[in-house]
């Protein structure tokens, strides 16, 4: 799976008039344990759009020296976060704690091997 969220620390989910201004932005942390409890293993991780979101057409030119410069000086600050991830090729594990919650309740849907 490919996932490409706004990234909590960039300047793009600051701003409404961006694509990535709307709905919630994410941490790496955040997207980590996401991915973690939905029983996905995060395999790569990558930032992008470290160009400021503007629409000033000097400026625009500039965009693949934003995004070079950004990726070695600010590696934080990128506008998106973009993961790939997968779930294991014999089935998902249950994390200890999904399976001791299990225990715990019969009432809960177990949807995990092991």
């Amino acid at each position: 799976m490919l996932i490409v969220v706004p990234n909590r620390r960039g300047i793009w989910a600051r701003l409404d008039t961006t694509p990535f201004g709307h709905g919630r932005p994410y941490s790496r942390g955040q997207l980590e344990r996401l991915l973690t409890e939905a029983l996905f293993t995060p395999m790569e991780w990558t930032s992008a759009l470290y160009m400021p979101p503007v629409d000033r057409q000097w400026l625009v030119r500039w965009a693949t020296v934003f995004e070079r410069i950004g990726a070695r000086l600010w590696p934080g600050f990128a506008g998106v976060i973009i993961v790939e991830a997968r779930q294991g090729a014999d089935g998902p594990r249950c994390p200890r704690r999904h399976r001791q919650r299990a225990r715990r309740s019969s009432r809960l849907p177990v949807a995990c091997s092991g």
